[in-house]
């Protein structure tokens, strides 16, 4: 497997936007909203096809190994390109705390699993009654033998409906300071005793969900990391969720398409568009007059020069 990370980054740019701009499917691009496994499901294994699903994983476990400058190339040229976000919690989140905390067992279980498709994962933090402050979490977990019986509820699990496993919180020492006595814990959606229910938006659509939990039982094998530590595993988790959605070109790229649709919605010359694209991007006060009544401040209007004709 080609080492990605001895290319120069305008290499590996040329070569991730080669790939992309030849794989992916072409009426998929610019997704408005959450994109749906049915939509987004053949490039999901057009990238594990080709060992690009997971490219921060160690290359060792079928990842890339992306260094993080190269990480961000990759993420910039799927926004360049419109890419569809493909269901990203067992790559982003679930991997590598595994790889991090994990058991031997449990990499080798989950990992190759994630990178297939086969297993699709939704979180289970919030819960009605904990949210902002999610150490006040209510759902139980308590240990009969060798498994844990879960009960209570999540909420706003983004796509659980879609997804085939669930990582979650579960509160399994009810005496401890309530940061402390919280374990981590992994199980398949399709265990008996869990209901998922969607949550549909004022638009109708559904991209989160309620899950309830009754007399769930899952193995204590299943727990990441020592029980009742799960907050300290959490923590970790969250690490890599905030180095995933990181990048800095997500807005300048949204900025992009913005401008692209006005443009094609007749209002290049809008003074009121031109005022808001201004405030948007950002950028310096000093104004600068580009058609009749508009007027945008200069660093705005040498970016968008070639959509509003300044």
């Amino acid at each position: 497997m080609t080492d990605h990370n001895t290319m120069t980054d305008e290499a590996f740019r040329a070569e991730a936007r080669s790939f992309i701009e030849t794989h992916y499917p072409p009426d998929k691009r610019h997704i408005i909203g959450r994109a749906r496994w049915s939509e987004i499901r053949e490039w999901y294994f057009t990238l594990s096809r080709h060992g690009w699903i997971a490219p921060a994983w160690p290359r060792e476990h079928g990842g890339m190994g992306l260094s993080p400058g190269k990480l961000l190339v990759w993420i910039e040229e799927q926004e360049r390109h419109g890419a569809a976000r493909v269901p990203d919690h067992g790559i982003n989140m679930v991997g590598p705390t595994l790889l991090q905390i994990g058991t031997p067992e449990q990499v080798a279980h989950y990992l190759p699993r994630i990178l297939s498709g086969e297993h699709l994962w939704a979180r289970g933090y919030s819960e009605p009654g904990a949210g902002s402050d999610l150490a006040s979490l209510r759902t139980t977990g308590d240990v009969d033998g060798s498994e844990l019986v879960i009960n209570g509820q999540k909420t706003w699990s983004t796509m659980a409906h879609e997804s085939t496993h669930m990582y979650m919180l579960v509160r399994t020492d009810r005496s401890a300071p309530k940061h402390r006595g919280i374990s981590f814990v992994l199980l398949p959606l399709d265990t008996p005793g869990i209901t998922v229910r969607p949550i549909r938006d004022i638009v109708g659509e559904a991209n989160f969900c309620d899950v309830f939990f009754d007399n769930v039982r899952v193995p204590l094998a299943n727990v990441v990391g020592p029980l009742h530590r799960g907050w300290s595993v959490a923590k970790t988790q969250l690490g890599f969720e905030r180095l995933m959605h990181g990048s800095p070109k997500t807005p300048e790229n949204l900025l992009l398409r913005l401008s692209e649709l006005a443009g094609r919605a007749g209002l290049a010359d809008d003074p009121l568009f031109c005022d808001r694209f201004a405030q948007l991007s950002g950028t310096s006060k000093t104004w600068v007059r580009c058609t009749p009544g508009s007027r945008r401040s200069y660093a705005a209007a040498s970016r968008c020069r070639p959509m509003f004709r300044c």
